[in-house]
């Protein structure tokens, strides 16, 4: 018998999950939020609840609280507007989960991505949160926007995500959570005048008016504590011949312009074989969704915009006859062969830009399935784009506009069964769309 390959392990690691998810919170359970840090940690919504959820392994990342350390700070705050309510803790062998009821609305994240105005009670909406927390004694320690709800009519505000949050005396969780001095050193905090320093782009004055008494209180206190990055790039030490073919990829998405230009960031984060390769966004948290409504038995795939290759590995596992990615970056097609090489699967990529003058569409026919996420919106020429697009029968796509739009998009293109298979963490529909 052979050794057990890397996506054998992948999908061993996942079938556990859908196990523990399935008997525990039951198959209606919508995965919702992975840890950038580690898939061992996970957010799941079933109707009225929330459950955060954790397969209790080694974990690189610190954090200041475990879910049950969680439990008991949320225990201490159930009175308080603007915090989950009624947690509850369940422990059992190798799992662990916390639980509380659901909060409606969007992340703060979601509300700046889309360029909204955000009004300035929001804001103070926000720092009466914090203050009531820190009253009782607890610094949150983690204000982000991703950590922050805000209901549909902007009038209710809630800070989630508890699991950086310690115990100190009120004075000082003041100090920590608000101006972002006196937390321990070696501990990320953002706080809410980093986020003041997020949201309040448009109002230069109302945010140099506000950062007086900040200014002040800092000239006072020495020691302050500054948001760090995580040492998010030390990649497990193993002799196995395909993570260390995962490791050459991430090292060329890392320095692709084909991410983030500069920040050293590659697009998706995966967890496999009990390694951790970091990103901008969960594979895991896409994936789940996709693979259970799309079916690639049989198909050929063009992906476009593959970027590192991770749908035309997985695809083939799927039962993809054939996958085809095409990227601008000549780099990131070193990477995602990598990639295949690493999942052992024989896929094809080529160089093209999409407004490219030449005719690139002539290069490729005969796809069953297209996927374009996340491509249109850095196009300049998107009908010729979305007309290529609609030479196809079936097509997985993503767009950066409102519903409306995108449903307009796909519907001029021919397709005229449109189905919404996931709505993504940026608040991004993502489009199953074919023609009958």
């Amino acid at each position: 018998m052979g050794e057990t390959t890397i996506y054998e392990e992948y999908k061993k690691e996942n079938q556990e999950w859908d196990l523990f998810i399935n008997r525990i919170l039951g198959p209606q359970a919508q995965l919702i939020s992975v840890s950038p840090h580690t898939e061992n940690r996970r957010i799941y919504h079933m109707g009225e609840k929330i459950a955060k959820v954790r397969k209790v392994v080694k974990e690189t990342s610190v954090r200041a609280q475990d879910l049950a350390g969680e439990y008991k700070l949320l225990s201490r705050l159930n009175d308080i507007e603007g915090v989950c309510k009624n947690p509850q803790f369940f422990q059992e062998d190798g799992w662990e989960l916390l639980s509380y009821e659901y909060t409606p609305g969007t992340s703060l994240e979601n509300i700046l991505n889309e360029k909204s105005l955000l009004k300035k009670e929001i804001l103070w909406k926000i720092l009466r949160v914090i203050i009531s927390v820190n009253r009782h004694g607890i610094a949150h320690r983690d204000i982000k926007p991703e950590n922050i709800i805000v209901s549909e009519n902007g009038k209710e505000v809630s800070l989630v995500d508890f699991d950086q949050a310690q115990e100190m005396p009120p004075y000082r969780a003041v100090l920590v959570d608000i101006l972002g001095v006196g937390a321990p050193e070696h501990l990320t905090n953002f706080n809410f005048r980093w986020l003041l320093g997020k949201t309040l782009v448009s109002w230069s004055f109302c945010q140099e008016l506000v950062s007086i008494p900040f200014q002040i209180v800092r000239r006072l206190v020495r020691k302050e504590s500054i948001p760090r990055k995580s040492p998010m790039f030390e990649y497990c030490a193993t002799d196995n011949p395909d993570i260390k073919t995962l490791q050459e990829a991430w090292e060329i998405g890392r320095s692709s312009p084909a991410n983030a230009p500069g920040l050293n960031l590659v697009y998706y984060s995966l967890d496999v074989a009990g390694c951790h390769f970091p990103g901008e966004r969960s594979w895991i948290l896409r994936w789940h969704e996709i693979s259970r409504k799309v079916d690639f038995r049989g198909k050929r795939v063009l992906e476009l915009g593959c970027n590192l290759g991770l749908f035309s590995a997985f695809a083939r596992h799927k039962g993809a006859r054939e996958c085809v990615g095409v990227d601008h970056d000549s780099a990131i097609l070193d990477g995602a062969r990598l990639v295949s090489k690493a999942f052992h699967v024989n896929n094809e990529f080529y160089q093209v830009d999409f407004d490219a003058d030449e005719l690139w569409e002539e290069k490729f026919r005969g796809f069953d399935l297209v996927i374009a996420l996340s491509v249109v919106n850095w196009l300049t020429n998107r009908e010729r784009f979305l007309a290529f697009l609609g030479k196809y029968h079936e097509v997985l796509y993503e767009g950066h506009e409102s519903l409306n739009i995108e449903f307009g998009r796909l519907r001029r293109a021919g397709f005229d069964r449109i189905e919404i298979i996931m709505v993504s963490e940026r608040n991004r529909a993502i489009f199953l769309a074919a023609k009958s």
